[in-house]
């Protein structure tokens, strides 16, 4: 089993605590879910990287290569866009591989609210003119993690994009018995 608090930098997180659940949120990062343990077990959900594990993971160069997208690459949940794959070219726009989104910091607008424990982020991308805003929250009656996000186009032209969510679940979430409802 692993235990959520092994991340030495954990003080430097948003960390939500509800229904059962805790999950430790990333703003210097993509605004990443980097962990989201299950309280009464203290199983952790997410896979993380043995250098996650080690130090806490901040915004990096927007490379074009793969590699330096895995080089910095923590485990848990990435929101991708404006691209969701292989790096390209949109409107003149270098675009690095999974897009830019996960690899740039993201600002904390608010935390918790009434029925629910959330934090609100805000960012706006250098590539595209696109401002994003993500709320993550965490069900006050039983063990759910919502991400709801929003994007913005701030110019007059029109962007094409490609959005998703990169999950990356660790052995004691792939078990029989298991089920992911998404």
């Amino acid at each position: 089993m692993a235990d959520h608090r092994a991340l030495p930098y954990e003080d430097e997180l948003v960390c939500l605590e509800a229904g059962g659940l805790t999950a430790l949120i990333n703003p210097a990062r993509g605004g990443d879910v980097l962990s989201l343990t299950h309280e009464a077990t203290q199983i952790d959900v997410l896979w993380k990287s043995r250098r996650a594990l080690r130090e806490i993971p901040l915004a990096g160069p927007l490379r074009q290569d793969a590699g330096s997208f895995y080089d910095e690459y923590p485990g848990g949940i990435q929101e991708l866009f404006p691209n969701t794959a292989d790096s390209t070219t949109v409107e003149g726009a270098d675009l690095p591989f999974h897009g830019e989104a996960c690899r740039i910091p993201w600002s904390i607008e608010h935390g918790e609210g009434d029925d629910r424990a959330s934090v609100a982020l805000r960012t706006g991308l250098r590539r595209v003119p696109v401002s994003m805003k993500k709320t993550i929250q965490l069900d006050r009656e039983v063990p759910r993690l919502t991400i709801s996000s929003t994007v913005e186009n701030t110019s007059s032209q029109r962007i094409p994009y490609s959005w998703g969510y990169h999950p990356a679940f660790g052995r004691d979430l792939l078990e029989g018995g298991c089920r992911l409802y998404l």
